[in-house]
């Protein structure tokens, strides 16, 4: 269990005036900073920015590949050790914060809508979140196909197997999730999820300000850690 933050109010707090822009905030003990706040992210927009910026990352790499001579037989050797390092840690994170984006998003959606998930799947999460609130999940569409597949990648990257971590056969090598990475069928499963994952996610910003009422707030003024606070330490200051 974490630090008491001993947060009391002062009763001493600015005036709240019409128009005022509330946050809630988590709050947390640093030892020995003291009580740290920050304002509550909205998490599944954070992991779509993360596995945007590994995307992006993905495709520069891929471009080096690119620049590898082919040898006599046609092929292209990426024997670059840290060349293969970036790509599988960036395909990695593009792979996983894509899956967390949509977890976080049907956790939000099923939270603002007063229920609890019963399904255990990312996929399964989202399609349970959406259906609640009448979001089409667009399964049947093209776009959803990318996050199916990058599913069955990050599996085979947490539940690492004899048949996931290398493949002999010609037709079967997508298994294995760095060689995935370096294929573009990476690149094209992001950018199909990608799709997919911003027009629910604009469904859900219309569902919620069609659902926008008025709402009445009870807080206490001038919120005060009792928690001893020390300055940062030297050459550290902001």
């Amino acid at each position: 269990m974490g630090k008491d933050t001993k947060l009391t109010s002062t009763g001493h707090g600015q005036p709240i005036a019409e128009g005022w822009v509330f946050s809630v905030t988590q709050t947390l003990i640093h030892d020995p900073l003291g009580c740290i706040a920050y304002p509550w992210p909205t998490h599944w927009a954070c992991h779509v920015n993360i596995a945007h910026a590994a995307y992006e990352r993905v495709v520069v790499i891929q471009d080096r590949v690119a620049q590898i001579a082919p040898n006599e037989s046609k092929i292209r050797l990426a024997f670059d050790e840290a060349l293969l390092l970036d790509a599988y840690d960036a395909g990695t994170s593009m792979v996983s914060n894509a899956v967390r984006s949509v977890r976080h998003l049907a956790q939000e959606i099923a939270a603002k809508h007063g229920q609890l998930l019963t399904t255990k799947r990312a996929a399964d999460n989202i399609i349970e979140a959406t259906a609640a609130v009448g979001i089409d999940c667009r399964v049947n569409q093209p776009c959803y196909e990318g996050l199916s597949e990058i599913v069955r990648v990050r599996d085979a990257i947490e539940h690492p197997d004899a048949t996931n971590v290398y493949q002999s056969d010609g037709t079967t090598w997508d298994k294995v999730p760095l060689a995935w990475i370096l294929s573009d069928r990476s690149t094209k499963a992001y950018v199909r999820y990608r799709e997919w994952i911003d027009v629910i996610a604009a469904d859900w910003k219309a569902w919620q300000e069609s659902q926008s009422q008025p709402t009445t707030l009870t807080t206490q003024r001038g919120m005060k850690s009792r928690y001893s606070a020390k300055k940062p330490p030297r050459g550290r200051q902001e």
